[in-house]
Order: C-alpha cells, then structure tokens, then sequence
C-alpha cells in the first residue's frame, strides 16, 4: 500500500509532467531517423508524422491512465506503467517497419520513373536496360540496349572498365512490334451513297405525259486526305441511262498564306446554290434562271485559287479566281479553240447579332466563242468570228437562327440574280448579241425539328428576238434558252415546298410548281414527292 497517496495530498500534475517525460525518453533515445534520399517523396516523409502520431498517441494513453488514477484516487502502478511501455515500444517498432517497406516501395517506383524518362529522352520507347557504368549520353550505349530491345536477346554494353558486359536480369525488357498490314482500311477513303428518287404528275397543254417516276441519281461520294495538306473529293451520279463524273478534284490547303488551291473537275460558285449537288437544294431543283441561262449549274475542268481575305469592318471576306477548259453546251458550244473560261467571286459575310447572320456576294466570268455555222445544210458554212460572252451574278443569304433554338427555330432569306451578256453570229450571218436576265427570292422557316417549309418566287427574261427558235415544252425540266420569238417574252414560276426529316439520314419533300409565261411555254403545274437518302459519313453534303 506504499504507493497510495496520502488522504488529501493530490499530486496530478506533478504525475502527469513525470509520465510524458517516462514516455518520451525512449522516443528521444532512439535517434533521429535515419539518412536517406531526399526526393520528393523522403521530404514529404521527412517532418515525422510517424512520431508526431506516436508522441500524440503516448500524451493520450497517459492522460486516459491519469484520469483514472483520479477517478481510483491512487496512483498508477510500476508494473502498470511498465506494460504501457512495452506495448508503444511494440506500436513504435510496427511503424517503423511500415515506413522501411514504405521507403522501398516508393525508391522502386523513383528509379522505374528515372528509366522511363531515359527512354523517353533516347527516343527507342523501350525501358532503357540497366548497365552498371554507361550514361544516358553514350551513344553506342544505347544503340546496343535498342537494338538488343528489338531483338529481344541480351545486349552487349560498355562498362566501366573500357570492356562490354551482357545485360540481363528484371532489367532486360522484351519489345513485341506488330505489323499494320491489316490497319490499310484506314488509308481508303470515306465512301457515302446518296438516292433521289421523284415521283410527278403534271398538267400542261401539248404534252401527252402526265406522270412519271424518276430514279433520279444515285451518287457515290468518296472523300479523304491524301496527306496533311492535300484533300480530295469525288462525285459519281449514276443515272437512269449511265454513268458520268461529276466531280472529282484535290485542294491544296495552305498552298501560301491565306491561299488554298483546287485542281480538278468541280461546280462552280457563280452564286451562292450554283456550287450545290442536285440532292442537296432546298427544292427539287435549281432556280429557274440558273436553268435558263446555263442550262445548270456550271461544272468545268480547270483550277480554283481561294484567297481568305483581311476582315473589314468585322466581316470575312473571300476571292475565288477559277480558270476552267469552257464547255458549258449553253454558253461555250461554239469554242472550237479550247480558249478557257475566267470566273471571279467575291464573297463578305457577318454575324449582325448572336442569331443572326448574313452574306452577300458578287459572282462574273467571261469566256469567248469562235466557230459558227452559217445557212442550212446542204449549204451551209463555217465562218470563224471571235465572239465574248459574259455574265454577272448578285446574291443575298440573311439567316436568323437564336443560339437556344437553333434546332428548332429558324428563318432564311435568300435571293440572287443573273444577268448574261453573248454575242453571236446567227444563222443568216448576221452578227448580233442576247441580253437575257432573271432572279429568285427564296423564303425557308423551320418549324420544328424535323419540319421545314418555304415558297421560291422565280422570273426569268430572255431577249426577244425574231431569229430565235419556237419554244417548245420541256420533257422534264426548263433547259438553256436565251432568246425566243415574240413580243416582250417572260415567265415566272411560283414553288412552295414542305421537307419533312424522318432522320438525318432520309427525307421527303413535298412540292408544287406553277410555271406561266408571256411567249414561252404553255402554263405548267406540277406536283412532286421526292425521297432523298444518304448512307455514309457525309450525309447531306452540299458539294
């Protein structure tokens, strides 16, 4: 009982300040830890948290013990005290085990790193393998550790005493290559089919005809890069009746600053829907002026330079400059000497809002016709004439489209015009020239998702001339016509249209087209439900 405390001598304090020192002194007695690397992983370990947890947890058993003591009024005991030491010496001795097997872990991991890195920097993408006095810089060194990599044998490397050794051991790493024979699919180009298919029914006087269907084109797109500079693009429509090229050219993108460069066959943008594939209009068919003027759209062989100009005034701005081989059969039928055609683009572009955006453009070409006939067989003759013929174009694109609706909700407004200049020799001999000119306005709201709807007014005006040929009614579509009989000839065409999206993939349209003219043909109403599909990567592409 000697180790009780005297009735009402209390000494708490004095007994808690002796056990942390008891407890402490064999923490202080054990040393400081000892040395090691000091990577980024020793510092982190080198404030102790080990110690400062165990220190933590000495201050919280003693307290536990010393309020105990107090609640016993007594004293703890030696052999008390003397397990409590033994078993922090034993937590003590478990932690440090834990941050040896730590230490080694994370140096494995330090020089498994270190090698990475080496392999990275020699550029062989292999682990570089150990040698025992080779650095990093000895080139030989690591030709052999490649080689011997790419061999998977053991490599035969300097060390330090100026003779080789074989690497071997976990440091001799096995590199498996594999053949890309079987990846060439990757080099084909992107392929995509397209289908336009119509079916018609139509009432104009003179023609017998009142319906038909239309396979109209089955197109087969193929697009891909030939290298990082160099894209190249194809069409083949194949029709009811064979088989032609619609396009087929390469763009060199960044041929200089600012400038790409197109070589090929392709359509031509003299304005804005002149450049489009036929599946891709938002009506069954090219303006009526288009038509009449260039019997289609312009597709010629030759080379494109595209310039993208400086902004101004915040808008974009972009030169086109094509030199094609001219044989458009509407403009160019009698350019017996191959002389080529030049047409020019000026296109500016901006956004007026957030939702709103707008372009306009400037479209002209000028070409030349050399060869004419002149009388009626059996004698008739050729007379050579150098004769020009120029056109100019103006369009105008207004999108409205708001940001959080533009899936849902939008309005577009377009209208271009044509005018067309060509000089002749006719048939009696005479020299004489046609002006012909025409426009559209097109007006497209999206309803829905998957709903559009719009009305495309058409005028078209050819020159009047007493010589020109009777105009006859066309078998599908209104084809070249620059000059016709009669006073002050004209017509105009007037063509809503509904386009319903079944998927991004497959569409249908619905339209109505009623053509009346003064001195052209008789009046023409035609109704047309079209399907248009595509299977592909491309989908829709407009060119």
């Amino acid at each position: 009982m000697s180790n009780l405390v005297p009735h009402g001598k209390h000494r708490p304090k004095k007994m808690a300040a002796t056990s942390v020192q008891a407890l402490l002194k064999p923490m202080a007695a054990a040393g400081p830890e000892r040395p090691g690397p000091r990577g980024p992983a020793t510092l982190a370990r080198a404030g102790g948290p080990g110690r400062q947890a165990l220190a933590v947890l000495a201050v919280v058993l003693m307290l536990v013990s010393w309020m105990g003591g107090e609640a016993r009024a007594g004293d703890v005991g030696a052999a008390d005290l003397a397990a409590l030491r033994a078993e922090l010496a034993t937590m003590r001795t478990e932690m440090t085990e834990m941050r040896d097997r730590y230490e080694a872990k994370i140096t494995r991991l330090e020089e498994t790193v270190a090698r990475l890195s080496m392999a990275g920097a020699t550029g062989t993408g292999t682990v570089p393998i150990a040698v025992a006095a080779a650095g990093p810089d000895d080139e030989k060194a690591r030709l052999r550790r490649a080689a011997a990599g790419a061999l998977a044998q053991p490599a035969a490397v300097p060390v330090g005493d100026g003779t080789t050794g074989v690497a071997s051991g976990p440091d001799a790493r096995t590199v498996t290559f594999k053949a890309g024979e079987l990846a060439l699919q990757a080099l084909n180009p992107e392929i995509s089919l397209t289908g336009d298919v119509i079916a018609q029914g139509r009432s104009q006087d003179n023609v017998r005809e009142n319906g038909r269907g239309t396979f109209r084109s089955l197109g087969v797109h193929a697009e891909c890069y030939l290298d990082p500079q160099t894209r190249f693009k194809s069409s083949f429509p194949i029709l009811e009746n064979g088989t032609q090229l619609g396009e087929a050219y390469i763009t060199r993108v960044g041929f200089s600053p600012d400038l790409n460069l197109t070589l090929g066959k392709f359509h031509q943008p003299f304005g804005t829907v002149a450049r489009w594939h036929q599946h891709a209009l938002d009506q069954v068919d090219f303006p009526l002026a288009l038509r009449r003027l260039f019997g289609g759209p312009l597709n010629q062989i030759g080379v494109s330079f595209d310039w993208q100009l400086p902004a101004a005034a915040g808008s974009g701005r972009e030169l086109t400059a094509q030199l094609t081989h001219a044989n458009n059969g509407a403009l160019f039928a009698q350019n017996s000497r191959g002389v080529p055609m030049l047409l020019l683009r000026y296109k500016q572009f901006r956004d007026l809002d957030a939702s709103t955006y707008f372009e306009w453009g400037l479209s002209g070409l000028a070409g030349l016709n050399d060869r004419w006939t002149v009388g009626a067989a059996p004698t008739a003759t050729v007379r050579d004439e150098s004769c020009p013929t120029f056109a100019l174009g103006l369009d105008f694109t207004r999108l409205w489209e708001p940001t959080d609706r533009m899936r849902y909700r939008n309005f577009q407004w377009r209208t271009e015009g044509y005018f067309l200049a060509r000089d002749l020799v006719t048939a009696a001999g005479n020299r004489d020239s046609t002006r012909a000119w025409g426009a559209y306005t097109n007006f497209q709201w999206k309803l829905n998702r998957t709903l559009e709807t719009g009305v495309r007014l058409d005028y078209y005006r050819p020159d009047e001339k007493a010589w020109a040929p009777a105009v006859t009614p066309t078998a599908l579509y209104a084809g070249a016509l620059h000059a016709a009989p009669g006073h002050d000839p004209f017509e105009f065409q007037i063509s809503p249209y509904w386009t319903w999206y079944q998927s991004p993939w497959v569409r249908y349209r619905l339209e109505f087209d009623w053509r009346k003219g003064h001195h052209m043909e008789q009046e023409d109403r035609r109704i047309t439900l079209q399907c248009i599909w595509a299977a592909g990567p491309h989908l829709h592409d407009r060119y």
